[in-house]
């Protein structure tokens, strides 16, 4: 009896991929951060696509020894501008940032940036982080595209 092994091919995707700090990656993974806020608002052409959510240590991961990897595939389908300061609190259940944090609260004067989240795939195990992780170097991470494909399969 001769035995003919099977080769698995495995295809790579190129998409973005957004930083986000621990623990609000975190967060975002487990399902209790559903809006992401930024002070730009999310490119139009990024409604609805993958990007490759890519976690950063950030000041509090660093303490953790939290390295940076891709820990999921994220979609994102609607992008809308707080109006306010209440506005920005009356979401903190979506979003999860306190109104005293020094980095991420809504301040005045300031832009603030709803980016709702669609669905998160969770990567496991983790995916190396592209060199270079800056929004402008990280236009074409390489993630395998059967993490997509039950994405495409289940919605």
């Amino acid at each position: 009896m001769s035995y003919t092994p099977t080769v698995a091919i495995m295809s790579i995707m190129k998409i973005p991929g957004l930083n986000i700090q621990w623990p609000w990656s975190e967060k975002i993974l487990c399902g209790e951060k559903t809006i992401e806020t930024r002070h730009y608002p999310l490119p139009q052409h990024y409604l609805n696509q993958p990007l490759a959510l890519i976690e950063t240590p950030g000041p509090f991961g660093k303490k953790r020894g939290i390295k940076a990897s891709i820990r999921g595939i994220i979609f994102f389908n609607q992008c809308y501008l707080y109006k306010n300061f209440e506005h920005w609190r009356s979401e903190y259940d979506q979003h999860r940032v306190s109104p005293d944090d020094p980095q991420f609260a809504y301040h005045s004067g300031c832009v603030k940036y709803a980016w709702v989240i669609k669905k998160v795939i969770t990567l496991n195990p983790p995916l190396p982080p592209p060199d270079r992780r800056g929004i402008v170097f990280t236009t074409n991470v390489q993630v395998p595209d059967f993490y997509l494909s039950s994405y495409f399969v289940s919605d």
